[in-house]
């Protein structure tokens, strides 16, 4: 497989940066991590783009432990398209990172897993899935239109790897799997990048090469264009300081989010993913070594396309 990435962009948005908590004093939290919080609590969130016709949903499913692993099946009438999982408490050292968030191969499943580091984190693990389904057209119908693709690294201690659906296609989901009988692969990466998904991985502190598997899903242009419908990537980030930081990325209502992506630099890692209906987050921290870089997070959106009289303002 090739080596090298095509270059992509980072856009400085919705940067949202942690302190650290004084002694006896409660930390305040920012916004976007008291919105992960509270989402969550909700174990199934139902949601539509404007038009009404294409739904989503996303289903939460937990394991606790310092080795988690979790799979959550969309509805038999949906159709698998993302993912992503939660490490709580967040903002919480040691912490936890993420190993695993990627489909399996029917469009049903979506699996995630976890695990404390060089240093014991007893933690939650909360595994979402995100299927969706299209007015007119059933499971097995939408089926005919959909592409699920994987490609795998070499054994590496920091693997990277890279899919692309067929031309013909519509990236609109991905994630990525990490392997190793060593002591740990920690994702720093798993998001969209135009027509491919891109992942990366590192051991740290304790050498533990393995393999790195990206997966991307795609959804017919044509399938797409006969039915007025259109799909968007996002991304925002920035420079981190030292620590756990947090990202998020928003959009208005006339979509709905399919897949959630995140990106982090230097001897940092990924600590949550989170979709949301309307909303992507994303976690990272250092371990031990102290260390700041480049991080973000990215989405995938998609809707009916707006009346041209509505454009404008979306």
């Amino acid at each position: 497989m090739q080596k090298l990435l095509p270059v992509f962009a980072i856009t400085a948005l919705f940067f949202v940066a942690c302190q650290k908590e004084a002694k006896e004093k409660p930390l305040k939290l920012p916004t976007s991590l008291a919105a992960v919080q509270a989402a969550i609590q909700t174990d199934t969130v139902h949601s539509s783009d404007w038009s009404g016709t294409i739904h989503s949903i996303i289903v939460a499913g937990r394991s606790y432990g310092r080795t988690n692993n979790v799979s959550v099946a969309v509805p038999e009438d949906y159709v698998l398209v993302g993912g992503g999982a939660v490490v709580s408490p967040q903002f919480t050292a040691p912490g936890a990172f993420l190993t695993s968030s990627y489909p399996d191969a029917d469009f049903t499943t979506w699996h995630t897993s976890s695990k404390d580091h060089y240093q014991t984190f007893t933690h939650t693990l909360t595994s979402y899935a995100v299927g969706i389904r299209i007015d007119g057209y059933s499971r097995a119908e939408l089926l005919q239109h959909m592409q699920l693709v994987n490609a795998d690294s070499y054994f590496e201690s920091q693997p990277f790897a890279f899919v692309n659906v067929d031309s013909s296609y519509e990236l609109i989901g991905g994630g990525a799997r990490a392997t190793t009988s060593g002591a740990g692969l920690l994702l720093t990466t798993t998001q969209p990048d135009q027509m491919y998904w891109v992942a990366s991985a590192k051991d740290h502190l304790i050498s533990s090469p393995g393999y790195l598997t990206a997966y991307a899903i795609g959804i017919s242009k044509d399938f797409a264009t006969a039915n007025n419908i259109e799909v968007e990537q996002r991304r925002g980030g920035n420079v981190n300081n030292a620590g756990f930081n947090i990202h998020f990325i928003g959009t208005d209502t006339t979509w709905v989010v399919t897949s959630a992506g995140g990106f982090t630099g230097g001897d940092r890692m990924l600590a949550s993913l989170l979709p949301t209906a309307n909303a992507v987050y994303a976690i990272s921290s250092d371990l031990v070594v102290s260390a700041s870089g480049n991080s973000g997070v990215s989405m995938i959106r998609i809707r009916k396309k707006l009346p041209d009289n509505q454009k404008a303002n979306k």
